[in-house]
C-alpha cells in the first residue's frame, strides 16, 4: 500500500506515526512501515553533484527532523493498550512453510553486523547474489593499503560525480601509475573497484574507436593504459570520452516493473518484518498489526515475509491462528539471520517475467546493488541487501541491477491517456545516487527506463523521501487519478479536531474554543494561533518537554496514543503558521524561523510536483495528509 492509501488500511490504528508502504494494485505486491530515517545529510552532500533545490531539500528535512526531535518532545506518558489474541481461525495442513536459509561464504562477515547505514565506496556492489566484490564486508570503508591507493580512492570520490566514469577511471589510472603491459589489466580493475570505481557499469560505454568490439572493463583500462603511455593529457581526452555512447542491458531478461496503477489483482504480497510490534498483545498501527490488516485485506493472495529467526515460529503460530489461509504454501516465511527492515519496497522493486512472446509467467523482484538509505550519499543497509539472498533460497525469481535505487521512488504506471504505454514516475533522488556512480543524468534515466522495461521516465521533484508517500496512482479507463497529499487541509482539520480536545479536557475554555473555532474556519490563521499558542507551553527556541498531563486530552479509549496524538497536533500548527508571511509568525528565534522556512520550502515542492502530475495528464484528487515529516497522518 502507498502512502495515502495507508490511510484507509490505518483506519482506527492510533500511533499517528505508522503508515503502510509499497506498491497496491500490483500482481506483486510490497508492505512495510513507516519511511525510514535518513542518513545525516549536512556533512555527506559534498562532490554528489546535486542539484541546488534538491540538496536544499535534503537540508530542509535534516532541519525538520532535527527540529522535531529537539522541541516536540513529550515526557513519559502511558502506553497506549494493545490488542487482545486475533480470532482463531482453522488453517489448512500445510499453508505455511517457513524456508531457514543456510549461510554462505559471501554472507557470512555480516552475520555479525550490527550497524546500519554503513558507508560504503561509491562502486560498492553486493555479493549476496553471487556478485563478486573485492572489498572486505567486515569493513567496507576500508579501501586503499598505500598513499597512492588512498589518493586514487579519493580522486574516485571526489570526481566520479562531477567528470563521469569514463574521465574518472583514465584520472584514477594516471594516480595509481599505468599497467605495464596487458597481462596487468585484470588486476588493475579488480584495484580500481576496490578503490570504489563501479567498473561493472564500463560495458555500458562503447568506445568509439573499437565500434565493433564488445566493451569490457579490461578492455576500457587496456584502451585508457595505452593512450596514458604515449602521453596523452587525460583531461585534454574529455571530448574522445565523451563521444562513447551509452547503451544498457537489463539485468533480468524478461522482467517488467509491476505497474503502479491499479491494472492487476494482487497475486503475491512481499513483506518484511524486522521485529516489534508486540508488547503483551498487538501493538495498533505497529508492523504485526499492519501485517494482519493486509492479510485480512488480500485473502487470497500469496504471502513472502521475511522475519527474523527468532521470531520465525512465533510468526507462523500466530499466522496460523489467526490469517484466512486456504493453500498449501500461500505464506512463505524466510527465517533471515539478522532483522531486517520493515522497508520491503525498497530493497526490491516488484515486477513479472514475460516469456518470449510477451506473457507474463511468474513474479520477480529486482534488487540494486544494495539496499540503501538516505537521499544524498546512499548508505549501505546490510540487512535489507542480505534479504535478497533469502527470496532467492525461496524459488523466487530475483536478480540483481548494477544500478542503486529505492524503489519506493520509483513508480511505473500506464501513461495518461492510454491503455499500453508504460511510464515510470522518478523521484529525483534516484537520479542522484546513480550520478554518484559517474553517469550522467539522461543516462541514469535511459538505464532505469530500460531495467524497468517502460516506455517513457519523468523526473518528479522531491517532497517526501519517496514518491509513494506523496501519490498513490490508479487508472480507470483512459483516465489516471493521483490521490495526492494536501497538509494544508490536513492541518486545519487536525487544528480543529485538537482544540475540541483541548476544550474537552478543561486546557481551553468555551469562550475561547468558540473564537478559536472562528478564526480557524475564517481562514484567520495567524489569529487562531495567537489564541490558542499561549494555552500550551511556550514555543521557544530552548528545548524543553511537553507535560504528559497535556496527552490525556488525546486519550478517549484505552488503545489511544496520546503522546503521538499531541505531536501529529503541534506539527499541524507548525504548517499552519509556516503558511503564515515571515512578519505574522509568532516567534522570532533563528532557529523556528529556519525550521518554519523549511516547511515552506516543503510545500512549494509539492505545489511543483502537483504541478508537475497536471501537466502529465494526471487528474489529481487531495487528500487531507502529510508529507513524510517523521510523524504523518
Amino acid at each position: 500500500m502507498a502512502g495515502l492509501a495507508s490511510l484507509a488500511m490505518l483506519a482506527g490504528a492510533t500511533t499517528a506515526p505508522l503508515t503502510a508502504r509499497g506498491a497496491a494494485g500490483n500482481p506483486t505486491a510490497t508492505a512495510s512501515g513507516t519511511s525510514p530515517a535518513p542518513a545525516p545529510a549536512a556533512a555527506s552532500l559534498e562532490h554528489l553533484a546535486l542539484t541546488p533545490d534538491f540538496a536544499q531539500r535534503i537540508r530542509d528535512r535534516e532541519t525538520i527532523d532535527a527540529y522535531l526531535r529537539q522541541h516536540h518532545l513529550v515526557a513519559d506518558s502511558p502506553a497506549p493498550a494493545t490488542f487482545p489474541p486475533l480470532a482463531s481461525r482453522r488453517v489448512m495442513s500445510g499453508a505455511i512453510r517457513t524456508v531457514r536459509r543456510p549461510t554462505d561464504e559471501a554472507t557470512t562477515p555480516w552475520l555479525d553486523t550490527k550497524e546500519a547505514n554503513v558507508r560504503v565506496p561509491r562502486g560498492f556492489r553486493s555479493p549476496v547474489l553471487g556478485a563478486p566484490t573485492p572489498v572486505d564486508l567486515a569493513s567496507p570503508h576500508l579501501l586503499a593499503t598505500n598513499a597512492t591507493q588512498q589518493a586514487a580512492a579519493d580522486l574516485i570520490e571526489q570526481r566520479l560525480a562531477t567528470d563521469g566514469l569514463l574521465l574518472t577511471t583514465a584520472l584514477a589510472l594516471e594516480k595509481l601509475g599505468v599497467p605495464a603491459d596487458g597481462s596487468d589489466m585484470a588486476a588493475a580493475v579488480r584495484l580500481l573497484a576496490r578503490l570504489g570505481l563501479p567498473v561493472d557499469l564500463l560495458p555500458c560505454f562503447q568506445d568509439p574507436s573499437a565500434p565493433t568490439t564488445k566493451p569490457t572493463p579490461e578492455l576500457w583500462v587496456a584502451r585508457i593504459a595505452d593512450a596514458l603511455r604515449s602521453g596523452m593529457d587525460v583531461n585534454a581526452w574529455r571530448a574522445t570520452l565523451a563521444r562513447a555512447q551509452f547503451h544498457f542491458t537489463p539485468s533480468m531478461k524478461g522482467y517488467a516493473a509491476a505497474l503502479e496503477s491499479g491494472q492487476h489483482e494482487i497475486g503475491l504480497v512481499r513483506m518484511q518484518l524486522g521485529g516489534g510490534g508486540w508488547r503483551d498483545g498487538i501493538v495498533p498501527g505497529g508492523i504485526l498489526h499492519v501485517i494482519w490488516q493486509v492479510a485480512e485485506a488480500l485473502p487470497g493472495a500469496d504471502y513472502l515475509v521475511s522475519v527474523p529467526a527468532e521470531f520465525a515460529d512465533h510468526f507462523a503460530l500466530m499466522a496460523g491462528n489467526s490469517w484466512r489461509l486456504r493453500r498449501r504454501d500461500q505464506l512463505l516465511i524466510l527465517a533471515e539471520p539478522l532483522r531486517v527492515s520493515a522497508w520491503a519496497q525498497d530493497n526490491g522493486k516488484a515486477g513479472l517475467l514475460h516469456n518470449d512472446s510477451g506473457t507474463p509467467q511468474q513474479a520477480a523482484t529486482l534488487v540494486p546493488r544494495y539496499a540503501s538509505q538516505g537521499d544524498g550519499l546512499s548508505m549501505l543497509e546490510p540487512k535489507d541487501t542480505l534479504a535478497a539472498a533469502g527470496l532467492r533460497a525461496a524459488g523466487h525469481a530475483v536478480a540483481q541491477s548494477p544500478l542503486l535505487f529505492q524503489g519506493g521512488n520509483l513508480q511505473p504506471i500506464l501513461a495518461p491517456g492510454t491503455t499500453h504505454s508504460r511510464l515510470l514516475l522518478i523521484g529525483e533522488g534516484e537520479i542522484a545516487r546513480n550520478v554518484v556512480l559517474g553517469l550522467t543524468p539522461s543516462q541514469v534515466e535511459t538505464a532505469l527506463q530500460v531495467e524497468f522495461a517502460v516506455d517513457r521516465t519523468i523526473v518528479l521533484p522531491s517532497v517526501s523521501f519517496h514518491l509513494d508517500f506523496d501519490m498513490t496512482l490508479r487508472t480507470q479507463g483512459e483516465t489516471t487519478l493521483a490521490f495526492v497529499n494536501d497538509p494544508p487541509a490536513a492541518a486545519r482539520l487536525l487544528a480543529g479536531l485538537g482544540v475540541e480536545a483541548l476544550a474537552r479536557h478543561g486546557v481551553l475554555s468555551t469562550q475561547t474554543l468558540a473564537a478559536a473555532q472562528s478564526h480557524l474556519q475564517a481562514g484567520r490563521d495567524h489569529e487562531f494561533l495567537q489564541l490558542l499558542l499561549p494555552a500550551l507551553p511556550s514555543l521557544t527556541g530552548s528545548a524543553h518537554e511537553y507535560p504528559a498531563e497535556l496527552t490525556r486530552a488525546f486519550v478517549t479509549r484505552p488503545l489511544d496514543d496520546g503522546r503521538a496524538h499531541l505531536q501529529i497536533l503541534l506539527i499541524a500548527l507548525d504548517l499552519l503558521e509556516s503558511g503564515l508571511p515571515p512578519a505574522q509568525r509568532l516567534s522570532a528565534h533563528p532557529e523556528r524561523g529556519a525550521y518554519l522556512d523549511a516547511l515552506r520550502r516543503m510545500e512549494t515542492a509539492r505545489r511543483h510536483q502537483n504541478q508537475a502530475l497536471t501537466q502529465l495528464g494526471l487528474r489529481l484528487v487531495p487528500i487531507p495528509s502529510m508529507p513524510d515529516l517523521s510523524r504523518s497522518v
